[in-house]
Parts: structure tokens; sequence; C-alpha cells
């Protein structure tokens, strides 16, 4: 009589098993896509963070550049100033070039 009734139920283990694993796979669906919007969210925050640590160092740059007497120094030449007791030289050639060039065309003696 045993024997009948395992068979009568024997079908429940299998069906169980199936729809355990139907339902596991709905209800993990969720995370995953979770953690998909998550990874995608890091990626752009972490390109964000290497543009904005590019900016950074370009204006760390500048200003350690503007800071220099060197560059001070020749930003107040281009405007014009020197120092005392200096004679005062452009400092292209081309700017010499065009301040000595001459303005009328030569006249033909002929």
């Amino acid at each position: 009589m045993a024997r009948k009734q395992s068979k009568k139920f024997g079908w429940t283990i299998p069906v169980s098993i199936v729809f355990g694993v139907v339902i596991g796979a709905v209800l993990a669906r969720n995370p995953w896509a979770v953690q998909r919007e998550l990874r995608d969210e890091r990626i752009t925050t972490q390109a964000e963070l290497a543009k904005t640590e590019k900016a950074h160092v370009e204006v760390i740059r500048n200003r350690a550049k503007q800071d220099s007497p060197t560059y001070q120094e020749q930003a107040a030449r281009d405007k014009g100033y020197h120092k005392p007791n200096e004679v005062a030289m452009p400092s292209k050639p081309e700017k010499a070039a065009q301040k000595f060039a001459p303005t009328e065309p030569p006249i033909d003696l002929r």
C-alpha cells in the first residue's frame, strides 16, 4: 500500500523543483538589473572624475606657470615694462622688423 501512495505523489517533487527554479529566476532578475545600473553609474562617475582631475591638473600647471618669476618678467616685457637702466628692446624679431621697416615705397631717381 505504501508503494502505491509514493507513485501517486512522485510527480510533485520534480514539479516543485521546476517551480522553485522559475520563481528563483524571476526574483533574482531585479537585483541583477540594479547591479547593472550601479555599474553603469560607476563607470560614468569614473569618467567624469578623470575629466575633472585633468582639468584640475591643468589649472595647477597654469597657476604655477603664472607664479614663476620667468613668466612674470616675460609678461611685463610683453606689456612694455623694462628694468631701470635697461634699453627697451622688442622681445620678438618680427616686432623689430616691423618697427624699422620703411613705411613708404622707395623713390625711383632715374
